[in-house]
């Protein structure tokens, strides 16, 4: 992602009412998170838990993309932060490795699926996105 659009990107997420942090190599830019002291290390350590709680401020996006070299791509938080401007609402994400079983999940989600967010992952699986309704109540959970 060049700088331009990782500006463009975090900030149309900002608007959209999602929570997100920066990330480098699919892991996050912990150098540019925010600092908290971790007691089972007795130290300060960097980390993404605040916007689980939060969006980004406009500054932490712009200090962001001041440093972009480190800052390459960015994840998006599910679960309530991320509500997508929609009161009690947060975003939830389904993870296909397999897409080939992606046809069945569309045929259960019959006119639903229109609404969902699709991106290819990096091994060819899919990330299914959407808002859903008490998403404070949902976790990480494998499905199949």
């Amino acid at each position: 992602m060049s700088a331009t659009s990782f500006l463009a990107t975090a900030t149309t997420y900002r608007e959209s009412g999602l929570s997100f942090f920066p990330t480098s190599q699919k892991l996050p830019a912990f150098d540019l998170l925010p600092k908290r002291f971790d007691p089972a290390e007795g130290r300060k350590k960097s980390t993404w838990i605040g916007y689980q709680h939060r969006q980004p401020s406009l500054d932490e996006i712009q200090f962001w993309y001041d440093r972009h070299e480190r800052a390459s791509e960015i994840a998006l938080v599910c679960g309530p932060s991320s509500h997508g401007n929609t009161k009690n609402a947060g975003l939830f994400v389904v993870d296909v490795d397999r897409p080939e079983i992606a046809e069945s999940f569309r045929q259960a989600c019959g006119k639903a699926w229109d609404m969902i967010a699709i991106e290819r992952t990096r091994r060819g699986g899919l990330h299914l996105a959407m808002l859903c309704d008490g998403a404070s109540e949902l976790s990480n959970k494998k499905l199949a």
